[in-house]
């Protein structure tokens, strides 16, 4: 069964985007990544992932009253996303816990379904 992990990670406000975090707290939230990657491709069940720029995205297609606030915008943004392939939905919940992306945020579990006439 393949699912999708979306990783979610929290923007500081702009009056505290002045402030980056330590170049210590960097580094090991970047090992925490590869060890992180690194042990589902081990697994076998990584598909893909890519790390995403949530600084550039751009809304479409909201109508006004349902727009997100900038507020809501800053305070969770989808960062990045990994695909993967395992036996069922609890496999999947158990890789999303270890996601480093739980401090300060979140990951949410997609089941992938199949598209008619994709390849």
């Amino acid at each position: 069964m393949e699912f999708l992990l979306a990783f979610q990670q929290g923007l500081t406000p702009p009056a505290a985007s002045d402030a980056a975090p330590p170049p210590a707290m960097r580094q090991q939230l970047g090992l925490d990544w590869r060890n992180y990657m690194a042990a589902m491709a081990a697994a076998g069940v990584l598909r893909g992932a890519k790390q995403l720029d949530p600084s550039s995205s751009v809304i479409v297609g909201c109508e006004p009253a349902s727009a997100p606030s900038d507020a809501q915008r800053r305070a969770l943004q989808l960062s990045g996303y990994a695909l993967i392939d395992v036996a069922s939905l609890k496999e999947a919940l158990e890789w999303a816990e270890r996601s480093p992306a739980n401090r300060g945020g979140c990951t949410q579990v997609l089941p992938v379904l199949p598209v008619p006439g994709a390849p």
